[in-house]
C-alpha cells in the first residue's frame, strides 16, 4: 500500500478504520505521524497526505464516509482503497466512480497479495518530493 500511495516516512499518513496492523507496520516503517481515524465520524484537526482505506462493505457506504475522511486529506495528497480480490469487477467500477464524485482523480488499479488497490489524488497543489 506504500508503494501505491508513493508515501514517505515524512508523510502523515491515516488509515481510515481499526486497523492496528497497518499502524504498527508503518511505525515499524518510520512512518512517525501515522494515524487510525474513524471513517465514521468526522475528522477534526488531523490532516495528511496519504489515506489508505481498508476494505469497505459497498460502495454506498463509502460514499457516506469519503466526503468526512477528505476533509483531512491535504491538497495533492493520495487516497489508497485496498478491496478483497474477490470484490466484483462492477462493485470495483462503482468503488472507482465513488472516488471520481468526491472529486478525486483516478491514478491507478493494482493487484496486491492480499487484494486490490485503488490509488486516486486530491486535485490541488502537490507537495515537493511527491510522485506524480
Amino acid at each position: 500500500m506504500i508503494g501505491a500511495a508513493g508515501a514517505a516516512p515524512a508523510d502523515q499518513v491515516a488509515i481510515a478504520g481499526p486497523r492496528l496492523d497497518l499502524l504498527i507496520g508503518l511505525v515499524r516503517r518510520g512512518f512517525s505521524g501515522a494515524i487510525c481515524v474513524s471513517p465514521h465520524a468526522p475528522v477534526c484537526s488531523e490532516t495528511f497526505d496519504t489515506l489508505f482505506i481498508s476494505d469497505t462493505d459497498t460502495p454506498e457506504r463509502l460514499r457516506k464516509a469519503l466526503p468526512r475522511l477528505l476533509r483531512g486529506l491535504h491538497p495533492g495528497g493520495t487516497a489508497v482503497l485496498h478491496q478483497p480480490l474477490a470484490t466484483p469487477s462492477h462493485e470495483r467500477r462503482e468503488l472507482r466512480r465513488a472516488l471520481q464524485d468526491c472529486g478525486l482523480a483516478a491514478l491507478g488499479e493494482t493487484d496486491s497479495a492480499d487484494g486490490v488497490l485503488l490509488t486516486a489524488r486530491k486535485p490541488g497543489t502537490i507537495r515537493l518530493g511527491q510522485v506524480a
